[in-house]
Formats: C-alpha cells, sequence, structure tokens
C-alpha cells in the first residue's frame, strides 16, 4: 500500500505533523530542512529527463528516501514507481509534476 493512502494529510504535498515530528517542532530546522529539499527537488528536475534508466533510478531511490523522511509521501511514492521503472515515461512524467508541486509547497513555507 502506498504511504499516502495512510496519511490523513495526503492532499498535501508534505504532511506538516510528521516534518515537525521528524524536526522535533523546531521550526528553524523546518525551514532548512524545506529549503534543502526544495534545492534537491531543483537539481533532480534538471537532471531526470537528461539521465540513463539506471541513473534515473538511483536518482529516484535518492529523492524517495528525502520525500519520506520529510513526510512528502506522494513524492517519495512516485519516486518507487520511477525506481521500479526507470524507463517508464508516465511514471516520469507523474514524478516531475508531484517534484514541482513540492517543491512549490517547500519553497512558500521556508
Amino acid at each position: 500500500m502506498p504511504v499516502t493512502e495512510r496519511r490523513p494529510s495526503s492532499s498535501s504535498p508534505i504532511d506538516l505533523v510528521h516534518l515537525a515530528t521528524q524536526t522535533c517542532g523546531d521550526r528553524a530546522l523546518e525551514r532548512n530542512v524545506l529549503a534543502m529539499l526544495a534545492r534537491q527537488i531543483r537539481l533532480a528536475e534538471t537532471q531526470l529527463r537528461l539521465l540513463p534508466s539506471r541513473d534515473r533510478a538511483i536518482l529516484a531511490h535518492g529523492l524517495k528516501g528525502t520525500a519520506r523522511n520529510v513526510g512528502a509521501f506522494a513524492l517519495a511514492d512516485a519516486a518507487a514507481r520511477l525506481e521500479d521503472g526507470p524507463s517508464n515515461e508516465l511514471a516520469l512524467t507523474k514524478l516531475i509534476d508531484h517534484m514541482t508541486a513540492t517543491r512549490k509547497f517547500a519553497s512558500e513555507l521556508c
């Protein structure tokens, strides 16, 4: 079962309750984590379409872990789908859509 189905805040790109738990409620740390996430996503957005399948899978794996740690569960699920099928153009497009939404949301909060 995808993680997003188990979360009450699945309509938001980032589960802010999860993020607050991960950062022990430290707002400054939350902003720093969100800024780092936005930077990582921006870099990955520019690279994903250019990488060969094997490297796409590696990048998707790293993005999946980061996303789960900060509570970006829909992004993590989309990254997992691309990791499982790095040549799947639909999975790539959906991942990039989630990346864009998550990056914008994170940027607005930090």
